[in-house]
C-alpha cells in the first residue's frame, strides 16, 4: 500500500504502476492484483478469501528521481534481499526527503523551458528574452503555491492570465513582439501535453478508466488556460491603449531579426536539461535525456518536413516516438532504472501541447473551423507519439518472449 501511494504521487501511469505492484507479490500475502485510476488505486491480497483495500491518492507531477530510488526499493523487496519492513522506511524516507533541486534552479528551469519553446516556435531574440523573462515569473508563482492545495488547483488558468495579460502589454510597448509565440512559450510547462500523451497509452493498453478520466483532467486544464487568455485580452482591450502607444519603445532590428539554426540546436539542448530539473531527476541521467530528445527532435523535424505539411507532424512525432521508445529501453537496460527516466523528459519535446491550446484558444475565439482542425491534430499527433512507443515496447516484449 506504501509503494502504490508513493508510484501514484511519483506520477507513475496506470498500467506502470499496476505493473510494478503486480510483480511485487509477498509470500505472506499471497497474489496481489491491483486496479489504478489517475486518483485512486485498489488493491486486492489473495487468491480466494481477498483483503481489498481502496487508496484515495490523486497522481502527482513526475519525479524521476525519487522513481528511480523507490523502484529500487521495490525490486530488493521483491527479490528478497531487503525486509518489507526495511522496504517501508525506505519509501517513507523516499517520499519525505526534500525536493532534489532548490528553488534558484528551479526557477531557471522554468526560464530555460519558456526561452527553448520561444525558438522552437521560431521567435525572435526578443520573443526569446521575454518568454523566458515570463517563464521566470511563473516559476516564481508555481513556488508560491506549491503545498497550497487550493491555489495550486487554480494555478494553471490564473498563470496563463497572467501571462498572457503581460505578454499583451510588452507587445503593445515594443513593435516587432510576437504576442502569441510569447505567451505560448511562457506557459509551455504548464500545458498538459505529456498528460494528454498519458491518456492515449492508457487507453490503448486497454486501461479505459484511467484514461478517460486523465483524457478529461487535460482537456479541463487546456479548457481553462484558454479562458485565462481570453480574459487577459478582454482587460487588456478594454484598457487605454493610448498609453501604450505613447510609451512605445522601438528595439534595435537584430533583436527581431529570425535567429539561426546555432540557437534552435542550443535550445535544444538546454531544453531537456531544463525538463531534468523540473522532473527532479538525477544529474548522471541528464547526458542519457539530453541526447535522446535532441536525437529524437531533429528526426521528427526531418521526418516531419520530408512527409509534407498533410501528414508531416503525425509522422514526424511517431519517428521521433520511436527513437525516444528506444533510447529509454537501452538506457533502461544499461543503468538499471525505470525507462520513464528517458522516457517523459524526451517526449515532453514531441508532445502536442501547443497544437492542443492554440485549438481550444481558437474555439473560444469563435473560430471553430480552426479550433476543430487544431484539436484533431492534437489528439492525431498523441496517437502517433503513443503508436511509436509501444511499437518499441511490442518489439521488446516479442524479443524477450523469444529468449524465455
Amino acid at each position: 500500500m506504501a509503494a502504490a501511494t508513493a508510484l501514484q504521487r511519483l506520477g507513475n501511469s496506470a498500467h506502470e504502476l499496476e505493473a510494478t505492484l503486480a510483480a511485487l507479490e509477498l509470500e505472506a500475502l499471497g497474489p496481489v492484483q491491483v486496479f489504478a485510476t489517475p486518483t485512486s488505486v485498489e488493491l486486492a491480497f489473495g487468491r480466494d478469501a481477498q483483503r481489498t483495500r481502496l487508496l484515495r491518492v490523486e497522481a502527482g507531477e513526475a519525479q524521476l528521481g525519487p522513481l528511480v530510488e523507490l523502484h529500487q526499493v521495490i525490486a530488493a523487496v521483491a527479490s528478497g534481499s531487503m525486509a518489507a519492513g526495511a522496504g517501508l522506511e525506505a519509501i517513507e524516507a523516499i517520499t519525505g526527503a526534500p525536493p532534489r533541486f532548490g528553488r534558484a534552479m528551479t526557477l531557471l528551469a522554468f526560464a530555460a523551458a519558456s526561452a527553448g519553446a520561444a525558438r522552437f516556435l521560431s521567435g525572435s531574440l526578443a520573443d526569446v528574452i521575454v518568454a523566458g523573462g515570463l517563464g521566470l515569473l511563473l516559476g516564481a508563482l508555481a513556488l508560491a503555491s506549491s503545498g497550497r492545495r487550493g491555489l495550486g488547483r487554480v494555478f494553471p488558468s490564473a498563470a496563463t492570465f497572467v501571462a498572457a495579460g503581460l505578454s499583451a502589454a510588452l507587445t503593445g510597448l515594443v513593435p516587432g513582439l510576437n504576442e502569441g509565440v510569447t505567451t505560448l512559450a511562457a506557459i509551455i510547462v504548464l500545458v498538459p501535453g505529456l498528460s494528454l500523451t498519458l491518456a492515449m497509452g492508457e487507453l490503448a493498453t486497454r486501461h479505459l478508466v484511467a484514461g478517460t478520466a486523465r483524457f478529461a483532467g487535460a482537456m479541463h486544464t487546456f479548457v481553462t488556460m484558454a479562458l485565462g487568455v481570453a480574459l487577459s485580452r478582454a482587460l487588456v482591450e478594454m484598457g487605454d491603449a493610448r498609453v501604450l502607444v505613447e510609451l512605445r519603445w522601438a528595439l534595435p532590428e537584430l533583436y527581431l531579426m529570425p535567429m539561426g539554426e546555432p540557437s534552435r540546436l542550443l535550445a535544444l539542448i538546454l531544453a531537456p536539461i531544463g525538463f531534468c530539473v523540473l522532473f527532479q531527476a538525477r544529474w548522471r541521467d541528464a547526458p542519457a535525456i539530453a541526447l535522446t530528445g535532441v536525437l529524437a527532435a531533429e528526426l521528427a523535424r526531418v521526418v516531419g518536413a520530408g512527409s509534407g505539411p498533410e501528414w508531416g507532424p503525425e509522422l514526424g512525432a511517431f519517428a521521433g516516438a520511436m527513437v525516444v521508445g528506444l533510447g529509454a529501453r537501452l538506457y533502461a537496460n544499461w543503468a538499471e532504472v525505470p525507462r520513464a527516466v528517458v522516457l517523459l523528459p524526451g517526449l515532453l519535446l514531441l508532445v502536442p501541447g501547443s497544437v492542443g491550446f492554440r485549438g481550444v484558444t481558437a474555439l473560444l475565439a469563435h473560430d471553430p473551423s480552426a479550433g476543430i482542425e487544431g484539436v484533431f491534430r492534437m489528439l492525431l499527433v498523441a496517437v502517433a507519439l503513443v503508436a511509436g512507443v509501444l511499437v518499441v515496447q511490442g518489439a521488446d516484449a516479442e524479443v524477450e518472449g523469444a529468449r524465455s
